[in-house]
């Protein structure tokens, strides 16, 4: 969409260098490149009415790189992260260098990943059919939330399906079973389900607008959930 002139513009690999028809997630970096990731073609971005993949930017064989992206964001580095479905997660730093974080080489008891945040640059929540894990991304250390400070499960069923930081500083954790709002600092989780007015209890999505509602995604329709404080917070 070009907000100058009111209209809209679609792209595919017929009429564009478009690489793939199957987008599942866009991200804008910190450089105002607009990131797209797809399904069997990887990640690339838009620039000068160009898409230009990831394989441009680095030097690594293309084994290396995703091809299968659910979520891509950006630590205050300027790092840009990819969350695969069968690859563990993915880093491309500053210089063009690709790290992986897998089964095999982590903490990550899965390679499918689905979801990332990193909404203040440094710590990353990961959402994964194992749990939430977090990573510091200046240390690259890496941990799983498993429960809070009563005990609690941070997600039911240790399934998580995606995952949202809100201006609050709440991670909003869907899964198969409902939402988890956990609050870090605090080491304590609100679980809310359909007896809380949730659609349905299996979670597809979660953002907030800018009035800080939060709206979720379910498998039968959307819910819209309004944060208030309580007296004395």
């Amino acid at each position: 969409y070009n907000p100058k002139t009111k209209n809209y513009t679609f792209y595919n690999p017929e009429n564009s260098n478009i690489p793939s028809n199957l987008i599942v997630c866009s991200f804008i970096d910190s450089k105002k490149r607009i990131w797209w990731g797809s399904f069997g073609e990887g990640a690339f971005y838009f620039e000068k009415e160009n898409f230009v993949p990831l394989a441009k930017l680095v030097h690594q064989s293309a084994a290396d790189l995703p091809r299968y992206v659910r979520r891509i964001t950006e630590d205050d580095s300027g790092n840009i992260w990819f969350a695969t479905y069968a690859q563990g997660l993915i880093c491309m730093d500053t210089m063009g260098k690709v790290t992986s974080y897998h089964l095999d080489n982590s903490i990550l008891q899965t390679n499918y990943i689905a979801d990332i945040s990193c909404a203040d640059g440094r710590m990353m929540y990961i959402a994964t059919s194992t749990g939430v894990y977090c990573m510091d991304t200046y240390t690259k250390k890496l941990v799983q939330l498993v429960q809070d400070s009563s005990g609690n499960e941070i997600i039911h069923d240790g399934y998580a399906n995606c995952l949202w930081q809100d201006s609050r500083g709440l991670l909003w954790i869907g899964g198969r079973k409902g939402v988890n709002v956990y609050n870090q600092k605090e080491n304590k989780l609100l679980h809310l389900g359909t007896s809380n007015g949730l659609s349905h209890p299996y979670i597809r999505g979660i953002v907030e607008d800018r009035n800080k509602n939060m709206w979720i995604t379910t498998d039968h329709g959307v819910t819209c959930v309004s944060v208030t404080r309580r007296p004395g917070d």
